[in-house]
């Protein structure tokens, strides 16, 4: 081997040893018409920290590793090497939270004014074999055909939270050319495809049809055993065991111990949760604000969630006074 071989395969060896830990985000950039030159890392996520519906991030993963083995089986049978999922549901459900579970993504993050035709295909066609491709928010790449970019959105209530509403759509992409990327001649085969929306009723049938799309996961607002999950992640054993700032009663008026406090914390603050109401994301948000406090967090909840609902009930009044005033205003024209 030479020296110079040596040497990269060196470079590449502390590479790798460097990036294990990390996922390496590629996203797209329009500087030089659709290339992956913006290189982002991300700290990968363990698993345990991925607080989903039982059974999905298995069955993903799953699914990820054999197609990536079964590139023979493939091409005995004449079929593409190819797959796709959609993973679709209410915003904060954790669509996107499951990619930096992998070690390496290309992204296009949104769609705007600056992606156009030319941009999506030159950037499709310097996809790697054996890649992750992801587009996120995929409903906002076409625009629909009854669409105004005028009318506010109504979201429904069970769909709000902070900072959720869409923004009106800009982009100049053709639904042809997103055809054309993910399964099109010019696709590359060998290559695991991605895609999240938050409204699966606004995607044509063509864009997620079988052979486009192998597999559509749904997402949903958080359940109790979710939620009690997500209390022991932010709260393991060793955090609300100790004596101290810990040794606050629980609602009952019991005193929490060293072996039931972790147990009796979480099945309170679950059963406080109403099932299919608030999403993952809002929940963490909540516990945010109790880094080193359990015990409050479990009790205060109820006064939270209450606030969240005014909240969302002001947000939608507003909306329907938006959507009538606008109607008004069409028929006086």
């Amino acid at each position: 081997m030479s020296v110079m071989s040596a040497i990269i395969e060196e470079a590449h060896r502390l590479y790798l040893a460097v990036s294990k830990p990390n996922v390496i985000v590629h996203m797209a950039s329009n500087h030089h018409g659709g290339s992956w030159d913006r290189v982002k890392r991300q700290r990968r996520r363990p698993f345990n920290s991925v607080i989903l519906q039982e059974g999905v991030i298995e069955s993903i993963l799953q699914d990820a590793q054999e197609f990536f083995a079964s590139e023979a089986w493939y091409t005995e049978r004449g079929i593409p090497h190819r797959r796709g999922y959609l993973l679709y549901g209410p915003p904060g459900t954790g669509k996107s939270i499951l990619l930096p579970t992998f070690y390496a993504i290309l992204l296009i993050h949104s769609f705007s004014n600056s992606i156009d035709d030319f941009f999506l295909q030159r950037a499709a066609d310097t996809i790697p074999k054996n890649s992750i491709f992801v587009i996120e928010d995929i409903d906002c790449a076409i625009p629909p055909s009854d669409a105004d970019e005028n009318t506010p959105e109504m979201v429904h209530p069970q769909m709000m939270m902070r900072g959720a509403r869409r923004v009106p759509n800009q982009t100049r992409v053709t639904l042809s050319a997103l055809l054309n990327v993910i399964d099109g001649l010019g696709s590359e085969e060998g290559r695991l495809f991605f895609t999240t929306t938050n409204h699966i009723d606004r995607l044509e049938p063509a864009l997620i049809r079988p052979g486009r799309i192998d597999r559509k996961i749904p997402y949903h607002l958080a359940t109790q055993k979710q939620a009690a999950s997500l209390f022991v992640h932010f709260f393991p054993p060793s955090s609300t065991s100790s004596s101290g700032s810990h040794s606050e009663l629980l609602e009952d008026g019991t005193k929490a111990t060293h072996d039931t406090q972790e147990a009796q914390l979480s099945e309170t603050f679950a059963s406080r949760i109403p099932s299919n109401e608030f999403s993952i994301a809002e929940l963490q948000g909540y516990l945010l604000g109790y880094k080193h406090q359990p015990e409050r967090a479990a009790v205060e909840f109820p006064a939270w969630a209450e606030r969240e609902r005014e909240y969302k009930r002001e947000e939608q009044e507003k909306g329907a006074k938006k959507k009538v005033s606008k109607e008004i205003t069409a028929v006086k024209a």
